[in-house]
Order: structure tokens, then sequence, then C-alpha cells
């Protein structure tokens, strides 16, 4: 059944912009304290490469009280401190939190943007801590034939293991969903020509292992974002379509439009008019340049969303 939330606080714990005594980090990570009818239920989306840790006191936000870790999609400043962050709160005796993730998040993932050819997928270690979440022998077998849902845990709230996500899941009692699969029908966003799935660096990469986070609450949705790498556009049309036409009360998160010119950027923000989204609270990969142009155009409901920043729906 589809329910509201009653409210909403969100926390961002790790971004590439922080101001002191916050510590950044090329990464994100927020927390999500979602009040159901049913009772408090919280959110730990994407885990950053490990400065939740430092920033998360400061915040006065206890991260190991999550019912759930949400990885919005494979790269590396999204998930490298997902074993930390697992043995961290196994060791100071919390149950674990289910991983949610996408079907797709064991995808290989190659980078340009430093000149050469580079990994910047799953680490190691954040593959054999979901490998272990799974009971997998290894992180191929999540590609294998047959049902995911005879290979992983029921999803009951402390009981850990790993929920692989296809197009949607209903989690919090039904008071929010994750997206994936998302359509990629806008054409000015593009996958990044910066981004491969081949270790070659020839194969440009679609990033099918993306999610988002969404909240329904009284004045709309609430849609939470970790690289937005399907694009603005694309992703909203999806959650809408998800959830029957809902409006986009606040979009948040990395909204990668770093370097994208500016004719995307002019659509973006006319899509998040048009559409009337109530406010867009940008972070991450958005880019500074990009940040303050969106908001020019976009007529003052563009703000950024750094380490330390708090939002209440």
């Amino acid at each position: 059944m589809e329910v509201q939330a009653r409210s909403v606080k969100v926390t961002i714990l790790a971004d590439n912009t922080a101001k002191a005594p916050y510590v950044e980090e090329h990464g994100f990570s927020a927390f999500l304290d979602i009040e159901t009818p049913e009772g408090p239920y919280r959110i730990l989306f994407d885990t950053g490469r490990g400065a939740l840790f430092a920033n998360a006191p400061i915040a006065g936000v206890n991260p190991f009280e999550a019912d759930a870790v949400v990885l919005s999609h494979g790269h590396y400043d999204h998930t490298d401190a997902l074993a930390q962050f697992l043995e961290k709160q196994r060791e100071a005796g919390y149950p674990a939190s289910i991983v949610y993730a996408s079907k797709h998040v064991f995808s290989p993932h190659y980078s340009t943007r430093t000149g050469i050819c580079r990994p910047i997928g799953l680490s190691p270690e954040s593959c054999a801590a979901l490998e272990s979440c799974a009971a997998l022998e290894s992180c191929a077998a999540l590609e294998s034939p047959g049902p995911l849902d005879t290979r992983f845990e029921s999803g009951k709230s402390g009981s850990g293991g790993f929920i692989p996500v296809d197009e949607l899941l209903h989690i919090a009692g039904g008071s929010a969903f994750l997206g994936g699969a998302i359509p990629r029908t806008e054409p000015l966003e593009i996958p990044s020509p910066l981004l491969f799935s081949d270790k070659g660096c020839t194969v440009p990469d679609a990033m099918i292992d993306e999610l988002f986070l969404a909240v329904r609450t009284a004045t709309g949705l609430f849609v939470l974002t970790g690289c937005c790498h399907a694009g603005v556009i694309n992703t909203l049309e999806h959650a809408k379509a998800l959830s029957n036409g809902e409006r986009i009360a606040v979009v948040a998160g990395g909204l990668h439009l770093a370097g994208c010119g500016a004719e995307r950027l002019e659509a973006t923000a006319g899509y998040l008019v048009r559409s009337g989204t109530g406010r867009a609270k940008t972070g991450h990969c958005s880019g500074k340049d990009e940040e303050r142009a969106l908001a020019a155009l976009a007529g003052g409901i563009v703000s950024p969303f750094e380490c330390g920043s708090t939002l209440v729906l």
C-alpha cells in the first residue's frame, strides 16, 4: 500500500564541498530519518569514501541506526566505505542494515577523466561486503540465470542481507520507493563521454545500475539521487511514472551537470520550471558553475546541498 511519510529529515554526511568543521571528500552520502505511519525508518543513502564517520557525529547523526543502506550505483565514490560501515555497525552492536542496490551493481565501470583508462567501480572490499551480505560465492553470481528472490534475504528490518532492485521496489512501509531501469528518452541527456564499461575504455557506460530514492510526502515526492547519470529530466519523469504522476516537491543530490553545456542546462532549468518542481538541492557532481547557472535560469528554486546541510519536509 502506498502511504505518505509524516516527516523526512535529510542530512548530507559526505560531499565534495564542506565548511569547517565538516570534512569534504570526492564522494556522496546522505542520512534520511523518515517518520512513517508505522514508526521511524532510517536510510543511509550511499556511503561515500569514509568522511561520513567524521561528519556524522558533528551533524548529530548516528548512521549505524540505519535500517537500510541504499547504493545509488556502483562507483567507488558512493560505495568505498560500505565494508567499513558494516563492520563498524556490527562492532557497535547495532542490528545489521539491509543493503539495497541494483541487480546490476557489480557491472564494471571505467573512466578516462584523468587521461588514462582506470577502474572506478566497486572496490574489492565493497564487493566482498556485498558477497557476504548476499551469501554469494562471488559477485558474478548475481548475473547468473534464475530467480533472484531465491538467493537473498527476505528484507526484514534488522536481518541484514542484500536486496537487489530492478525497476521498482517499495520500502519504509510504502512511504518510499527505489526506482531503477531509468528510461533514457531525453535526447540531450546522453552518457558521459568519459565513462566506459570495458577495461579498454571503448564501450560507453550506460550506467544500468543506477537507482534513485523517492519519499512520498504531503507536498509531493522527495527524490534523492547519487549522481543522476541518467539525467535530471529522465530521472524525474521516471519517478513520476512510478508514482502515478505525483508532483516533485524536491530533487536533491548529485545532478551530474558538470561540463554538460549550455543547451542541456537550459533544458534542465526549463523542465524544472515547467514541471512545477518545488526545489532542486544540488551537490557532489553538479558542478559549481553549473549550479550557479541553473539557479539563475530556474528562477531561484536551485540551491546548494553541501556536507552538513539538512532538509526537513
